[in-house]
């Protein structure tokens, strides 16, 4: 089976469309074992891949749409940016944070103003992936209340002393790309 789902991503990409549901469909019924697997398929499948999982990101249920976040950030297109943004807004923590980890691995500064904005959640895990993503982005932390927002959750207490009262404060606003 661990060949197959490589095997059918291989056949994807040179046309075999009916794969691409399948796969989607997988991300309900496999569990967290198989996403290697799926990974190396979602890989080969590219671009063929995003529009059915960007459609799975906006109207499936919270594991498809984690998976999709995931899946899409694997694949790294640029078509993904402004879905995954808009899968920041719903409410589940895990979609949330499936959505900032994909917008850090395509590396599109249009994320920066939204993982900013993840930088003062109260999930500690969602701050932390924003800073990961942040840090992939190669952004550059300024003076603001992000800023300090970025600082602190790296404990980087020096840095936020230097900053002031935004870090004091400790709220998030938008930031500046990288």
């Amino acid at each position: 089976a661990r060949g197959g789902l490589a095997a059918l991503g291989r056949e994807e990409r040179i046309g075999a469309r009916p794969v691409v549901p399948a796969l989607r469909e997988s991300l309900q019924a496999l569990g967290d074992s198989w996403r290697v697997h799926l990974a190396t398929a979602f890989r080969h499948l590219g671009r063929a891949a995003v529009e059915p999982l960007v459609s799975a990101l906006r109207e499936g249920d919270k594991d498809i749409r984690r998976g999709a976040a995931w899946a899409l950030g694997l694949i790294g297109h640029p078509q993904a940016v402004e879905p995954l943004i808009a899968a920041f807004g719903r409410e589940d923590i895990e979609v949330r944070q499936a959505a900032v980890e994909a917008l850090g691995e395509i590396g599109d500064p249009r994320a920066v103003e939204v993982l900013c904005i993840a930088l003062g959640a109260p999930q500690r895990q969602l701050r932390q992936a924003a800073v990961q993503a942040l840090d992939r982005l190669r952004w550059q932390p300024d003076s603001s209340a992000a800023g300090a927002a970025y600082w602190a959750e790296k404990r980087e207490w020096d840095r936020c002393v230097q900053i002031g009262a935004p870090a004091a404060a400790r709220r998030t606003s938008p930031c500046s790309s990288p």
